[in-house]
């Protein structure tokens, strides 16, 4: 591909990257909250609106997407091989074993929350220690803003309790099958933005994959082009080194680091150390 080549995909992508921006604004924001508690879904919806500037594979906005959107692509966070940790983060802050609190098992939720709080302070501890939802309800209210639980409290909020409040039964984004088990995809969510088919969704004949990384790579750049496509895919480590050269830019490998990216980090860099999110 000629340099050429390369400016004129680049400005594609930006134009795209418009184009989402502008569509989902719409869509209005709010964070939500599913059957796992806040996700990084939730942040990106905060942060951008409904479904705006972060793309979204089959399996929802990742962690490096909010990343990349925010500092472009694998920009600001370093990321090892096997993803940054929570470890990681605070020995780069505050030198090994320093600042904030780390057991034999490294740095817990439960940590940050008593270096920000004090003990048992501020964000609610359970038995089990602090969840994101305590966080959530700390910031927001117990179940504030659109969050709703069923009666038994074990659902949590759902994409389409978010969609029926921001729209009405059924209204926007939302689309589910005939018996409700479904609920509101990421191909409903690219054709409800786009038109079906449109834009950057692609659906193999039986519809049952959904808009993958792939499809993305391949609606901005062409068929196996600007991003390396292997038999598995496009990985994260494809796009990182296609941008950056192997190894290049933010990568920072670590041996034992089982995680990618989390949200700690994304929060660290948004706010400081463990701060707001």
């Amino acid at each position: 591909m000629t340099l050429e080549g390369i400016s004129n995909h680049e400005r594609n992508f930006e134009r795209e990257k418009v184009v989402l921006v502008e569509r989902s604004e719409a869509h209005g924001g709010h964070p939500k909250r599913n059957d796992a508690g806040t996700t990084v879904d939730d942040i990106s919806e905060q942060l951008y609106g409904a479904w705006g500037g972060i793309k979204r594979d089959q399996e929802g906005t990742t962690v490096d997407d909010i990343s990349e959107a925010l500092y472009g692509a694998w920009g600001g966070i370093k990321r090892d091989q096997e993803g940054t940790t929570v470890d990681d983060i605070s020995e780069a802050l505050y030198g090994a074993w320093g600042g904030i609190k780390r057991d034999q098992k490294g740095t817990t939720v439960d940590d940050i929350s008593e270096q920000l709080y004090g003990a048992w302070g501020g964000i609610k501890r359970d038995q089990g220690g602090t969840t994101v939802d305590d966080i959530s309800e700390a910031l927001y209210g117990a179940w504030g803003g659109i969050s709703k639980r069923d009666e038994e409290a074990t659902q949590g909020t759902t994409v389409d309790d978010i969609s029926e409040a921001l729209y009405g039964a059924w209204g926007g984004i939302s689309k589910r099958n005939d018996d409700a088990t479904q609920g509101t995809t990421v191909d409903d969510i690219s054709e409800a933005l786009y038109g079906a088919w449109g834009g950057i969704s692609k659906r193999n004949d039986d519809a049952t994959q959904g808009t993958t990384v792939d499809d993305i790579s391949e609606a901005l750049y062409g068929a196996w082009g600007g991003i390396k496509r292997d038999q598995g895919g496009t990985t994260v480590d494809d796009i990182s080194e296609a941008l950056y050269g192997a190894w290049g830019g933010i990568s920072k490998r670590n041996d034992d680091a089982t995680q990618g990216t989390t949200v700690d980090d994304i929060s660290e860099q948004l706010y400081g150390a463990w701060g707001a999110i």
